[in-house]
């Protein structure tokens, strides 16, 4: 993803004042959102760790040395325990270390003047955090949009769909007749989950251990990322193997 997202949501608020038109010409954030829909996963969490990333990549690369950068992450002693994971599996040592450093260095000093134990002066939020919520809302605002086209929604019919948590989110950017047809498409999904659920537990009996695992093999895992969000089968790829090895 190597659009701005702060560049890209200025330059749409003209356009939707102006005609309401979010996506003149099917702008680069329009093909974003169709990229993501052929993905097996929700295409907003997809987005917004597609944009975690890129930021990631860019902040321990250019700007390690930066002041204010610094400075911000002194503020909110770093970031939370999930962007912190992925700035670790980003990979970038040198930049990790620096600021890793920069933050125990900080801590040590306020331990020393203040004592051990004593209160720790208010922290920010994390500052990845606060950027996904920005980007959580362009998103949703441009899925929202992209939906009431009949190619999307065809796209959109044979992917993923949504995780809970966005779907629940997208219906304040969606008129009328968009959401309706979504909460229908989203009700169809959940029910053909829910039946490969039912298939699963049914072949985990022991009556029924020699039947071959289908589809159904890692409908758990869709299930908790349909529910929860987050690129959950990705984690569980191994575990699962280990399981139907089992069965």
């Amino acid at each position: 993803m190597k659009s701005n997202i702060r560049s890209i949501w200025k330059r749409l608020q003209p356009v939707r004042k102006r005609n309401g038109n979010l996506f003149p010409d099917h702008d680069t954030l329009y093909h974003e959102v169709r990229e993501t829909l052929v993905i097996p996963h929700c295409p907003i969490c997809t987005l917004l760790q597609a944009s975690t990333d890129e930021r990631l990549g860019y902040l321990f690369h250019e700007n390690v040395n930066d002041p204010g950068f610094r400075e911000e992450l002194r503020s909110s002693m770093g970031y939370c325990s999930r962007h912190a994971a992925d700035a670790v599996r980003c990979g970038n040592a040198l930049g990790l270390t620096i600021i890793s450093r920069d933050l125990l260095m900080q801590f040590l000093h306020h331990t020393k003047r203040d004592g051990y134990g004593a209160p720790t002066e208010q922290r920010t939020e994390c500052p990845l955090c606060v950027m996904e919520r920005e980007d959580t809302h362009l998103y949703l605002y441009a899925l929202g949009v992209a939906l009431r086209e009949s190619d999307i929604r065809t796209l959109y019919q044979n992917g993923f769909g949504l995780c809970l948590p966005h779907l629940e989110g997208i219906y304040g950017y969606c008129n009328e007749e968009t959401a309706k047809w979504l909460a229908m498409c989203e009700e169809r999904k959940m029910r053909l989950l829910m039946d490969e659920l039912g298939e699963f537990i049914r072949k985990s009996d022991y009556r029924f251990l020699g039947e071959p695992i289908g589809t159904e093999g890692n409908a758990w895992s869709r299930a908790m990322e349909k529910i929860s969000g987050g690129n959950i089968q990705r984690i569980s790829d191994s575990f699962l193997m280990r399981h139907i090895e089992d069965v």
